[in-house]
């Protein structure tokens, strides 16, 4: 039986920030998929005679990123040979798949364990009380995320593909028993699209792989609550909430806090770092309609 781990780190919106930049430890951010948009900027500094920063690195460091997802609809109206000696099925089916590959001379981990005087403080910022104050829920409870982890990549090169996938079949049937010929058959037709672009990197800049956050709740009352963001970027998941987040696993890239809304994703996603393997079954969608 495989070891779970909890995951902890998450993909940011793109692969094209600094470090030291955007996405800052101490950062408050609206959402994950708004992780280089931060209120409070320049965070408030990290006191490190109460709080400590740690940091980690891996040399020879790999990941690959799948993500796919398949869209399929058939309408079939084959029971009307028996009536009308005439039918015909019609399938369709609309794929995309995403993969990234990046190779990385060393990762670098960086974090720390904010203290509650310093949520607290950083939720004085003018930009972060008037967001909290315009966007509170139906409880009168609003709620923002804080950057306590950053994952950047040095030395990384990558192979990004992008392919998408368009088919039509369909088949048209005759019953010819009610003419004495005892034949159930026809014609089927078919054709498939697809296109695919491929981008080689190679060089590239230190740039930030992967974060990591609290969710910090304030009730109406003004009370401050804050915990871990747990689930992982890159596998979906499900939360105490019923929201479907998405998981990275990279010593842990998560959230089971966090939703799909919250980062615009709605598909599969598969991972794979160094030797280990992931797998998962792509999203599906069918419908049939009976004419």
């Amino acid at each position: 039986m495989a070891l779970e781990r909890q995951k902890f780190y998450f993909f940011p919106p793109t692969r094209e920030t600094p470090p030291s930049t955007t996405i800052k430890l101490g950062n408050i951010i609206t959402l994950p998929r708004n992780a280089d948009e931060p209120l409070n900027s320049p965070p408030l500094p990290i006191d490190t005679t109460t709080m400590e920063v740690f940091e980690h690195e891996i040399k020879d460091y790999k990941v690959t990123i799948d993500h796919s997802a398949t869209n399929t609809i058939g309408i079939w109206a084959s029971f009307l040979m028996q009536i009308l000696g005439l039918g015909g099925d019609v399938g369709g089916e609309h794929s995309n798949t995403d993969k990234e590959e990046w190779k990385c001379e060393s990762l670098k981990t960086v974090w720390f364990t904010p203290s509650p005087a310093y949520i607290v403080k950083s939720l004085e910022n003018s930009a972060v009380k008037e967001f909290l104050k315009e966007n509170r829920n139906w409880l009168s409870n609003s709620k923002v995320y804080m950057i306590t982890g950053i994952k950047i990549a040095y030395g990384a090169s990558g192979v990004i593909v992008y392919a998408k996938k368009k088919g039509l079949n369909l088949h048209l049937g005759v019953n010819a028993t009610n003419l004495g010929v005892p034949v159930e058959g026809g014609p089927n037709f078919g054709v498939t699209r697809e296109r695919s672009v491929t981008e080689e990197i190679g060089g590239k800049e230190p740039f930030v792989l992967a974060f990591r956050m609290r969710r910090i709740k304030v009730s109406s009352k003004g009370d401050v609550e804050n915990k871990i963001v747990t689930g992982g970027m890159l596998s979906l998941g499900s939360d105490e909430e019923g929201e479907e987040p998405v998981r990275l696993v990279v010593d842990g890239v998560e959230d089971e806090d966090a939703d799909a809304d919250e980062f615009e994703i709605e598909n599969s996603w598969n991972i794979k770092e160094d030797g280990d393997t992931a797998m998962s079954e792509p999203i599906a969608c069918a419908m049939s309609l009976e004419l």
